[in-house]
């Protein structure tokens, strides 16, 4: 655990990062679960409450994979360099192996 403790990239790092997305956000912990959809290996859904809307896409194949969302920003990807970018409208491709959380 030392050796991930100081490092940004490690699993211990996305686990807090995570968590401290979860607790300063809401929608991810009381908003329903809404417009759940799969895209081959893909799963996404939706999170709303109150202001705050999120969608989640789990990309649980080994190739990028088109999907559906509205426009946002990526506060949170296992990607590394993915946080911060902006989600399009329409059509994205998450990465294989990618969970992504983009605030709508």
């Amino acid at each position: 655990m030392q050796t991930q403790d100081g490092d940004g990239s490690s699993k211990l790092s996305l686990y807090r990062r995570l968590l401290k997305l979860r607790r300063s956000n809401a929608a991810l912990v009381q908003g329903p679960i809404e417009n759940v959809a799969a895209y081959g290996d893909v799963l996404t859904y939706e999170r709303h409450f109150r202001r705050q809307s999120f969608f989640i896409a789990l990309n649980i194949g080994a190739a990028d994979a088109d999907v559906q969302s509205h426009a946002g920003i990526v506060p949170l990807s296992t990607v590394p360099g993915r946080d911060g970018q902006r989600l399009a409208e329409g059509a994205n491709r998450p990465a294989p192996a990618e969970a992504l959380i983009a605030s709508l």
